[in-house]
Parts: structure tokens; sequence; C-alpha cells
């Protein structure tokens, strides 16, 4: 098994990278932070409010966004030092630990403003997810700190864990129950990781055994028993995200987990939840769970995936909608999805070392992800459509709910957790790279450094700083690579290629051996899957990794609207170095035409003697950017899929 390198063993310096995170930590996370206590949702957490008080009542979701900010400043603080952010964190530690119950309980909603109805609604006000975050910003901290004895933070949390194990479980008289919006099971499990309490896997294995069960000697769903028990009908009772009762597919609790063959409901949630059943099997030993998480990730990538590597294609319960449904303008994508995707592939990479779950990783990371923050950081994408009209989409630096900018925040100041992987071999230690990023890594008693021109250019280099171990270097071969080449000081060297990554034979490196890999990063057009009738007929554009999209702001200013575009499937494409607000990037040129609409034709149905008619055209120079940097240049229109020329009105 494959573990994850940690980002404590990793520094990344990256031409691409750097200025991505530097970002997060200098715009980003000052910013949330002046959000969340201009808003209320800071000071909430020293339970000051009562009822009658002017501003805004505090959320249930509060306790989750001040825990993802406490997450994400304590990663950036790892890397680097910041006093102003420093003290943002140990306040936020003193208010939670301030906070907490003498049971042990955490939560500002349920001490402040319904004190009283604890744990009664499960399945819809996100109790456990905020504690959750909570849980898993303790645990960050621990590690970032260097896991001291003494951990006042952790401490609490423990407490806090303490309570949920009293609470729920099979026992006589415990809670049946489990959350909607699934992340206290990861948190679990990752402080599992750092405490080897076994209580922390067991009760995150009742969570996913006990969602979906209705069979004896259960009286009924336990979400229809708790309706009841708050006075709700879960014969009538349903949210506005539900388009009737007792949609619990929306939280992929509609049937037991072993009996789910078909990816639905809400993305997020299904991203945590399968990261979690992941985690759990490895530590049970539960085959069956790797059997479902592998049936349903194969039905969200055949069938439910964007090209950009964004999941959810329904807008009203941020989710999968049918089987190659995808429609461009009201797309959803999350942004915190696709970070869900990052958290399933490096957990499914521990199962088995695999190029098509790596390829997924790296499409989502360069494409679905970084489009949810702006190059400056300092706006944020909640969802991500793949076209807009009227430029009816741009991004926001607030919302209302608040998860995706702090979320990218701690995923990007954690990149380095995802990048390599190591296990052994015959008895022989075995580095496994599957994202290339400019950096050095330590790996058993050398390190590494990393020299790469990804994602712009396919070459990268890799080197040694002290002679290492025996040691079997084990590289990713990138579905997108027409053709590859690895050498080994300028020359052809012996390997194996085994689910897409090439292994070579053990040896001893010394500080003058490098390795190259070479990987062809030549554009092409990609065709849509035929039952995918929104893109019929259309084209898209990548190149590497990444996946590129026609912005208006580039094109030829009579062109009144990119609907009638049209691109040449046999027209050359040409990479262009250029920059989008200083950042370097390498965008597309290639002929195209734009369809000239006849001045009679007003009719959003056409003419009758319409398909009669050559369709008038005239030919244009498109430029297409690559998709996570549209949107920077003030109010502009985007497509990912265009029409082929050859396809008429």
């Amino acid at each position: 098994m494959a573990q994850p390198v940690s980002f404590t063993k990793v520094k990344i310096s990256s031409s691409f990278w750097d200025p991505h995170i530097q970002a997060s930590r200098k715009e980003s996370l000052p910013l949330i932070f002046s959000r969340l206590k201009s808003y209320g949702t800071w000071d909430a957490m020293r339970l000051k409010w009562k009822k009658g008080d002017p501003g805004v009542t505090p959320d249930i979701l509060w306790d989750s966004d001040i825990g993802k900010y406490v997450e994400a400043a304590s990663y950036a603080l790892y890397h680097e030092k910041d006093p102003e952010m420093e003290a943002a964190v140990n306040d936020g530690i003193d208010m939670i630990v301030g906070a907490q119950q003498n049971d042990g309980y955490i939560g500002i909603y349920h001490t402040l403003v319904e004190p009283g109805k604890r744990w009664s609604s499960l399945a819809h006000n996100l109790e456990l997810y905020g504690g959750g975050h909570i849980l898993e910003a303790a645990v960050t901290r621990h590690i970032t700190l260097g896991c001291p004895e003494n951990d006042e933070f952790l401490e609490a949390m423990k407490k806090y864990v303490d309570l949920i194990f009293k609470e729920f479980g099979p026992g006589e008289g415990q809670r049946h129950d489990y959350p909607g919006h699934q992340e206290i099971e990861l948190a679990l499990m990752r402080l599992y990781d750092v405490t080897g309490d076994h209580r922390c896997v067991s009760l995150a294995q009742y969570f996913i055994e006990e969602r979906g069960r209705t069979d004896p000697p259960r009286e009924g769903h336990a979400w229809d028993i708790a309706a009841r028990a708050r006075g709700d009908d879960p014969d009538t009772f349903f949210p506005y995200y539900w388009p009737r009762p007792r949609c619990y597919w929306h939280m992929q609790a509609h049937a037991p987990i072993r009996e789910q063959k078909e990816i639905v409901g809400h993305s997020v949630q299904a991203m945590y939840w399968l990261s979690s059943v992941v985690d759990v099997a490895l530590a049970t030993g539960e085959e069956s769970y790797l059997d479902t998480v592998e049936t349903l990730w194969k039905d969200m990538v055949d069938a439910k995936m964007y090209v950009t590597g964004g999941i959810g294609s329904v807008h009203i319960y941020e989710g999968f909608g049918p089987r190659y449904d995808l429609p461009n303008e009201t797309s959803y994508a999350e942004t915190c999805a696709a970070i869900g995707i990052m958290f399933l592939t490096q957990r499914l990479l521990k199962v088995r070392v695999d190029a098509k779950v790596t390829d997924v990783m790296e499409l989502a990371l360069y494409n679905a992800l970084l489009a949810g923050i702006s190059l400056d950081g300092k706006s944020f994408n909640y969802d991500n459509p793949l076209a807009t009209v009227a430029c009816s989409h741009r991004r926001s630096e607030w919302f209302k709910v608040f998860c995706c900018p702090s979320n990218i925040c701690r995923f990007l100041n954690s990149l380095g957790g995802y990048l390599y992987g190591t296990d052994s071999a015959d008895s022989t230690l075995r580095f496994t790279v599957h994202n290339y990023v400019g950096g050095e890594v330590t790996v058993g008693k050398s390190t590494w450094v990393v020299d790469t021109q990804w994602p712009w250019h396919g070459r990268t280099s890799l080197s040694v700083k002290e002679e290492s171990e025996p040691i079997i270097l084990r590289l990713r071969i990138p579905g997108w690579a027409k053709s590859y080449k690895i050498l080994l000081n300028d020359q052809v060297t012996d390997h194996e290629v085994a689910y897409g990554y090439a292994s070579l034979p053990a040896r001893t490196y010394t500080p003058s051996d490098i390795i190259t890999l070479t990987a062809d990063m030549t554009a092409e057009y990609l065709i849509p899957h035929p039952l995918v009738h929104q893109n019929r007929g259309c084209l898209a554009i990548r190149r590497g990794p990444i996946i590129y999209a026609l912005e208006s702001v580039d094109q030829d200013p009579n062109i009144p609207d990119l609907r009638l575009v049209r691109v040449d499937g046999n027209a050359a494409l040409v990479p262009v170095e250029t920059a989008i607000l200083d950042k370097p990037v390498i965008c597309i040129r290639a002929r195209g035409s734009v369809i000239e609409p006849l001045p009679e034709e007003k009719a959003s149905f056409g003419q009758k003697d319409r398909v009669a008619k050559p369709v008038p055209e005239r030919s244009v120079d498109l430029t297409f950017v690559p998709y996570f940097a549209w949107g920077n240049r003030g109010p502009s229109d985007m497509r990912v899929w265009m029409q082929e020329s050859s396809i008429r009105g």
C-alpha cells in the first residue's frame, strides 16, 4: 500500500504553483478572516449572542467556517510565518476551547439558538459536519506544531469525540442515527491516524454501516424516526433542495452502502463519504467497501464528470444528475466537489497505484479546482459553469455559505501531500511520483529535487541531494501523453510499465544522477460522448493537463455572442506564450468561423425554410485560454465546448 508522502516532507518551489499558494496566504486568508469577523461568524464562537440581539442570528454552518479557516491558516503557517495570522489562529482556538460545554459539546447554534435540540435533525442541520471541520482543524494544528504532548486544542476535541462516542452507536440508550453531510467520518479517521484510538474507526464505520438501513431491529429509516421525534411528518416534510419527501438519495442514504450501484445526490457529500469509506476499509480490511467505491467511482468518471474534472450537474441540489446529462451553462461543478475528488483520489492511490485515477486527480486539480479561485486570490467561484451567456457568472468575495474559499485555501497549502507516495517492493523502498510539481521531497534517507516545466511543458527532471539508499523510482505516464521518454543521465533507461506507471530498476542514486521524463504535450481536440446531447457536434481543446476555453475578452469585438462561433476540427492548434494578470500561461490560437445571422432571423425556433439555406459564416482568429484562468479580466463570457464548423445552425 503506497502511503502519501506528508506535506511536512515536501517543499514546493514552482513557477506555476507558488503564485497561487502565495495569493491564498497573502490575499485569500486575510480576506476570509475579515469577512468572518464582519459578518459576525467569528465572534459568535465567544457565545455572547442572545436572542433579540441586532445583526445576524448564528447559523449552524458557522462552526465549520471557523474550523476551516483555522485549519487552512495552520497549513499556511507551517510553511511561512505570519504574526497576524498566528494571532487569529490562536484566538480561534481559544474561542473554541472556551466554548466547550461541560460534557464536551462544541457548537454555536445548539449552544445559543436552540440549546435543547442537539442531534435532533442530523440529516439537515450539519451539526456533525461543523464538529468534523473543527476536529480536522485540531488534528492539522497538532501536526503543524510537531505533535506536541500537551495540546489543549486537540485535548478539547478528544473530549468532544468522547461525547459522540457516548451519544452514537448500536447500544441501548445510544442514538441510532448518522450525519446528513458526511465529514465527521473523515475527521475521526484523521484523529485515529494521530492517536491510534480505534474507537474512531469503530464510530466512523458505524456511521457508514447504518446509513440507509431499515432492516430489523431498526423500526424504519433513521431520518423518518428523527423527523417524527421533532414533530415533522416524513410523508410531507422536505427542504427546498428536495423535489419531494424522503429524497434520502441526496445524502447517499437511500440504501445501505453495499447496495448502491450509481453515484447520486450532493457531489461534495458523495466525495467526502467515499473518501472516508476508503479510510475505514483500509483500517478494517472490509473489501466490500472498496467494491462499492470502485462501482460508484466508475459511474462518476464514465458518465457524470465534466471534461474539466468537475462534478455535479444539477444546481438545485448541487449534485449528480442522470448519466450523461452534463449541461454547460447550468453546470454546478462546485469547487468543494473538485477538492473532494482530490481527497478520494489520494486515498484510492493507497489501494492501488493506477494512472487512470491520478489522471482524474490531475484533471480536477488544474481545471475544476483551480478555477475556484481568482489569480489574485481575492475572489472565488462556488460553482464552475462550462459556458456563460450575457456575462451571467463571475467570482465573488463572499458567499453566505462560505465553504469553498477556506476549503481551497486549506487544499492549496497542503498540496504537497498529494504529489508522492512511498511503499516497498521486494524489501526495497519505492518512491512514486503521482503529480509533477517543482520542489523538494524527503524520501527515506535522501532529499529529492524535482525540476519541472509542468503544466506548460512536459519535461521533468529528478535528482538527489545526497546518495540515496537502494530505491525503485516509479513515474506516472499521463494518459493524455501520446509519447514519452525516460532518460537516466541522458541515456534511455530500462523500465517496466504497470497501471500507467513506469518503474525503474532498483539502484542507488548519487547527486550526479539525473532522471528525466519528457511527456508529449501536443494540443488536441476532444469529442464528447455521443450520449451527452448538450455537446453533440462540439469540440473541446486540451493540451497536457489543461482544458481550454474561449473567453469573449480575447475575441474579435464584432462577435456578438460566443454561441455563434464555430471551430474547425482540422485547423492547427498553435500554443502561444502570454500572460494573464502577469501570470505566464500558454494560450491556444486557431482559425474558426462565426455565423452571421440574417436580419430577418428573429424567431428562436427559426424559419420554416431554414434547413434549405446555407448559414452565412465569416472566418475569424480564435484565442483559447486555460479554463482555470477565465474570468480574471472583468465581465466576460466563456465556453469550453464549441460547435464544429461543419455543423450548421
